[in-house]
């Protein structure tokens, strides 16, 4: 038996690309009823009854990423991709502080805005999990004061864009 796949050819773009993310969407793992992937991209999306809002995780410009890796071990026959998301939070404060604690101990699914415009899911496989973290006073005044996550999500593939009908399911409005 052979492994086959449709291939397709990927044309260079001539439109304007930037890096970094702007926004990040979490819900919890247990509130996500379903998901619809038309075509490579979530479509659709359910909440379970009485889910809350999502959180919106704002932080400074320039702060956050998110970088997916393959990762293939051919003996064994497996692929999957382990995709991070690095946000930093500035200012050190109570309200930051229980919103990193719930992420901490949480079993998320994330939302990515990037630069682009355009949206990611993390955590259609499995949940988002902590990790790594911390917080930081810094040494000087110029130094940041801030609480650094790190975010990991483990799937079979790389994160799915999300149809803007879909993110507003997400985001329960």
């Amino acid at each position: 038996m052979s492994c086959t796949q449709t291939l397709s050819g990927i044309n260079t773009s001539c439109d304007s690309n930037v890096g970094g993310i702007v926004e990040v969407y979490a819900q919890n793992k247990a509130d996500i009823a379903s998901m619809t992937v038309t075509d490579g991209k979530i479509s659709a999306m359910t909440l379970t009854a009485g889910a809350p809002a999502a959180a919106v995780l704002l932080f400074r410009k320039q702060t956050g990423s998110l970088v997916s890796t393959w990762n293939v071990d051919d003996a064994a026959g497996s692929k999957y991709v382990s995709s991070d998301l690095t946000l930093r939070f500035a200012k050190m404060e109570t309200a930051k502080r229980t919103a990193v604690l719930a992420l901490a101990h949480g079993e998320t699914v994330l939302i990515v805005k990037d630069q682009n415009g355009l949206y990611w899911l993390v955590g259609y496989d499995n949940p988002v999990t902590l990790s790594a973290g911390g917080g930081n006073t810094g040494t000087a005044m110029g130094d940041a004061n801030e609480y650094t996550l790190t975010l990991n999500d483990v799937s079979r593939d790389l994160p799915f864009e999300v149809a803007s009908a879909a993110v507003t399911a997400f985001l329960n409005a």
